[in-house]
């Protein structure tokens, strides 16, 4: 047998610096972020930023749970839209219930792709998913959160060019331009989805046109979802804003792929600094109590009904174990039930007969005695002297296993 030739230490040194790259990027990014927010906050007590949270009234809240739910079922269709595309037949049910996991959990805990690729691997299994099925679906997901926030970002540049640039302090003409260039390579990727040899290789994987329906679905889908999901922080403004909607969705925009690319969990802390920032006409304790509650409806809501929903589904994959691990602890319990039961049901009726027959409850009751006529207090100490006489003869039925005992 030959030996194996040796690995070069260079290369090994390299690949161990590029595993680095991208935490050090994520930490870099989330300290500028919280230096430039703590510049912007630096005067504002926290006081003030919950007096504007407890402001936003509670039917506010209660729509923004219901854009929010919107913007989940279209992540929904992105995953539907996306088995499609590969052919694959899976239960609706099992699609939305694995979409909306894996994105409460990748919208909260940063790197997105990743996250949400391991709880669909997860929860795609009993579908016959394989691996490599389920990173098409987190690319094609992603791929569809780029188009949702280039037309997003696009359509606010294009309409309101002058608001864009005096929030960036860029000039209007760029942005402009920088509009048309987003709008432009969504319908570039719809005229590519409608082509049907046009095929693409990146870094060994080819991929085919999906077609012009599944192409349409992904823009208007990824658009949906994030309209909804801007309309969910733009909704909770402060009154005063006086912000538009399709100006506000620019810079909503921008603060989601900030976060996105800093890999912050969340974008905690990045996309509060944006949106900070790009605001400048609102107060910013007004404006982080308006974030507050949109990470409160938007991440946080999210993020318990699917852990709820995630236990549910281990739990029921792990059932016959538990039926199993049940029937073992029956076998080694079962037979040292009845004399436990018995036994504390005689030290009960014990404490009754002791307790009915001495005057240390006298003490105990005084409150009570003020409250209730001395007739009562009276039958009570006959009623628990005779309970606890019963409990005594129920604890020698219950040490000799008698059924009816136990009812």
């Amino acid at each position: 047998m030959s030996a194996k030739p040796s690995a070069d230490p260079g290369a090994s040194l390299s690949e161990g610096s590029r595993l680095w790259v991208g935490p050090v990027a994520a930490l870099l990014v989330f300290s500028v972020m919280a230096w430039l927010l703590h510049r912007e906050l630096e005067q504002i007590h926290v006081r003030d930023i919950l007096q504007h949270l407890e402001a936003i009234p509670s039917d506010t809240l209660l729509i923004g749970l219901l854009f929010t739910g919107c913007s989940y079922s279209a992540l929904c269709l992105y995953d539907y839209m996306a088995l499609r595309y590969l052919h694959k037949k899976v239960p609706v049910g099992r699609v939305v219930v694995a979409s909306f996991i894996a994105n409460a959990f990748g919208h909260n805990l940063g790197f997105a792709a990743f996250t949400g690729g391991a709880f669909r691997l997860r929860l795609y299994a009993s579908s016959r998913l394989t691996a490599i099925d389920v990173a098409t679906v987190t690319g094609f997901t992603s791929l569809t959160t780029v188009l949702g926030l280039a037309v997003l970002a696009g359509v606010s540049f294009l309409c309101y060019p002058k608001q864009a640039s005096a929030t960036f302090t860029n000039h209007a003409g760029w942005l402009l331009l920088l509009g048309v260039a987003l709008l432009g390579l969504v319908a570039a990727y719809f005229v590519w989805t409608c082509s049907r040899r046009a095929r693409l290789e990146f870094r060994g994987w080819l991929l085919r046109p999906p077609g012009p329906v599944i192409g349409a679905t992904q823009v208007i889908a990824g658009t949906f979802d994030l309209g909804m999901s801007c309309a969910v922080l733009w909704l909770m403004l402060p009154a005063g804003a006086h912000v538009g909607f399709v100006a506000f969705a620019g810079a909503y925009a921008v603060g989601v792929t900030a976060g996105i690319v800093s890999h912050v969990p969340g974008g905690l802390g990045v996309f509060e600094t944006v949106v900070v920032i790009a605001m400048p006409q609102i107060p910013a304790d007004a404006l982080l109590g308006s974030l507050l509650a949109y990470r409160a409806v938007f991440y946080l809501a999210p993020l318990g009904v699917a852990t709820v929903m995630f236990a549910a589904e281990e739990l029921g994959a792990q059932r016959a174990r538990l039926v199993q691990a049940r029937a073992r602890a029956g076998a080694f319990i079962g037979p040292v039930v009845p004399s436990v039961v018995g036994a504390l049901t005689f030290i009960a009726g014990t404490e009754l007969l002791f307790s009915g027959a001495t005057h240390n409850v006298d003490g105990g009751i005084a409150s009570v005695t003020r409250l209730l006529p001395l007739p009562v207090v009276e039958i009570s100490h006959l009623a628990g002297s005779a309970v606890g006489l019963a409990l005594l003869i129920l604890a020698r039925a219950l040490f000799r296993r008698i059924r009816f005992a136990y009812h």
